[in-house]
């Protein structure tokens, strides 16, 4: 869930994000990790899918509104996203390299404005 509020703590918007309408039960963030507001107003926000583990990364408009989600196939995690100055953004996060230990790689990836 990702809230909204004005600089009194009073609720402006609330989302929750889940499966419904999505082409796969795996599509959706169900834990976020990081949030940052972008250039546009709008917001970026990355996590995971616990039953894929993939990686997740959600545009929303600065109204609330999904403008585009993506998911990125692996064992991992994003742990903190970035905008960059061509309007693309960093993601960093973990991967699982043993999915019976608990054994993580770091990794960093950068995708375009669209999350390509």
């Amino acid at each position: 869930m990702v809230i909204k509020t004005d600089s009194n703590g009073n609720i402006v918007w609330q989302k929750t994000f889940n499966s419904v309408g999505l082409s796969s039960y795996y599509d959706f963030i169900e834990e976020g990790e990081a949030i940052e507001e972008t250039a546009d107003g709008g917001y970026i926000l990355t996590g995971h899918n616990s039953e894929a583990y993939r990686i997740v990364l959600i545009k929303l408009t600065s109204g609330g509104l999904v403008e585009w989600m993506k998911t990125y196939e692996g064992n991992g995690s994003g742990n903190s996203v970035k905008a960059t100055s061509d309007n693309g953004f960093v993601i960093t996060g973990n991967k699982k390299t043993n999915v019976n230990i608990h054994n993580y790689d770091l990794y960093l990836f950068k995708v375009d404005s669209k999350g390509q």
